[in-house]
């Protein structure tokens, strides 16, 4: 049985809720470190419906794969098993990281730590934490200082993400942006200026940056 067959006998194992035999188990493993990328993605969308330990550490590994978007898909399936030692050790597990996925981790530490219902100064405890450990070029520090606004909504975190919106890297410019869309979203601001010292950013309808000037 090749591998697409493998691929979708589970599937239409799971959409009959059928449970996976210890078998299915190691074949859902093997095809979790496959070459191709579009398997790799199918099979995270079947472990995000099996909140196992099984299941779990296979997305652990599938967080240090060389493909950019299956580690990050990765990474955010994680969130759904809200274990309090992801809150607390994520990211250092993985150190060795690319500064894209610790991006997605700190992220997903935030998230985490809102589901278990952790107070806010334990939130921002440890986001600080984190933030100590950040190099100060990591693409990292932005969703840190987001997790910040979140449980703060002190607005000198805002202006902390925007005071590289200058840079020559196109690729820090985008997670700026990316950074701040998100906080507009999750915070429903409306008609509101921020401003730093090189930019300014009309935020309309609460949902969208309309304008980037000079980038």
């Amino acid at each position: 049985m090749n591998q697409l067959e493998q691929l979708t006998k589970l599937q239409r194992k799971q959409e009959e809720s059928q449970p996976f035999s210890e078998n299915d188990k190691k074949i859902l493993k093997q095809l979790s470190q496959c070459n191709s990328s579009y398997y790799k993605a199918k099979i995270i969308d079947m472990l995000i419906y099996e909140l196992e330990d099984w299941s779990y550490e296979i997305l652990k590994v599938m967080v240090k794969d060389q493909d950019r978007l299956v580690a990050e898909m990765a990474v955010r399936s994680l969130a759904n098993f809200i274990k309090a030692k992801d809150f607390a050790n994520l990211l250092e597990e993985f150190e060795e990281c690319t500064d894209f996925i610790k991006y997605d981790i700190v992220d997903m530490i935030g998230y985490i730590g809102f589901k278990r219902k952790l107070s806010d100064d334990v939130i921002k405890e440890r986001m600080q934490e984190i933030l100590s450990k950040l190099k100060k070029d990591s693409r990292a520090v932005y969703s840190t200082y987001a997790e910040l606004y979140y449980v703060t909504k002190e607005e000198k975190y805002i202006y902390k993400i925007l005071k590289d919106l200058k840079s020559k890297d196109e690729d820090i410019r985008h997670h700026i942006l990316y950074t701040i869309d998100g906080i507009i979203i999750e915070n429903n601001l409306k008609s509101k200026k921020l401003l730093n010292d090189h930019k300014q950013f009309l935020l309309k309808n609460g949902t969208k940056i309309i304008c980037e000037y000079g980038i």
